[in-house]
């Protein structure tokens, strides 16, 4: 098996499937991050770890579509089926050949924690936790789509029945709703197995805010108490409509303008 996972790995890394795999993963992750979490002002990774679901769904046929078609196309099967290794040392080293590409993909949120740990305080179990249910995600649609790439001799075939059918399965949890049957419900909801990676990263959804945003919904609420003709829910909302970071204008010059706004209104 060591030798089929050698084999493997380097052949990811001696075409352009590996590198192009990695960088794609990681812009989207890099985009997502920044988006979620720099321009949110959030310590939170979970709409990273949610947003990258779909990510994943299209770049795992892409890794795997070579895994058996490759091997049929180029005949070189016949000669790897008779080597000797069992069947299973093959798969498994296959499987570990592109899952090993996949963990790399995924070590980039470890970056973006101690990242955050510059700033804010990040919730490394709630982290570690999501991050290992997006491997468990990751083995099982890699799986799926080496079963893929066994049934055909083309790797664009097996790509594209591969996209295809995640997306199939994360479509199951609407389908069960159009069926009437309540057994067969319950099947397609579990077949759904994006809905767990959903789930896990539901509790790490909740938006925690950085020091500054705390610093300025305290200084909101100070000011609020100490002036009764200013109602807190007017104050803050006007307070949220001119954010200091996107409005480009300094910190005093914010809080005049946004207080001004409010008492012309009133």
């Amino acid at each position: 098996m060591g030798a089929i996972y050698k084999r493997e790995l380097s052949g990811y890394f001696n075409s352009a499937i590996g590198y192009v795999v990695l960088a794609v993963y990681y812009f989207f992750s890099g985009l997502f991050f920044y988006l979620y979490c720099f321009y949110r002002d959030s310590a939170s990774l979970g709409y990273v770890f949610a947003n990258m679901f779909y990510i994943v769904m299209f770049i795992i046929p892409v890794l795997t579509m070579k895994t058996f078609s490759e091997e049929r196309r180029q005949k070189t099967d016949q000669a790897l089926l008779t080597s000797p290794v069992s069947l299973t040392e093959i798969v498994l080293g296959k499987f570990l050949g592109a899952f090993t590409i996949y963990g790399l993909c995924c070590a980039i949120f470890l970056v973006y924690g101690v990242v955050i740990s510059f700033f804010a305080q990040p919730q490394w179990s709630v982290v570690l936790c999501t991050l290992l249910g997006m491997l468990l995600l990751g083995m099982a649609i890699i799986a799926m789509n080496i079963f893929i790439s066994s049934l055909t001799e083309s790797m664009v075939v097996a790509a594209v029945i591969g996209m295809a059918a995640g997306l199939v399965i994360d479509t199951m949890s609407s389908f069960s709703k159009l069926v009437p049957i309540p057994w067969v419900q319950f099947v397609l909801e579990k077949i759904d197995f994006l809905n767990y990676g959903s789930s896990s990263t539901a509790s790490t959804s909740k938006r925690s805010r950085s020091p500054a945003c705390a610093a300025t919904s305290a200084r909101c609420s100070r000011m609020c108490s100490s002036s009764p003709a200013i109602s807190a829910a007017t104050f803050c909302s006007a307070a949220r409509a001119f954010p200091m970071r996107r409005s480009g204008m300094p910190a005093a010059m914010s809080t005049r303008t946004s207080s001004s706004a409010v008492w012309s209104r009133d």
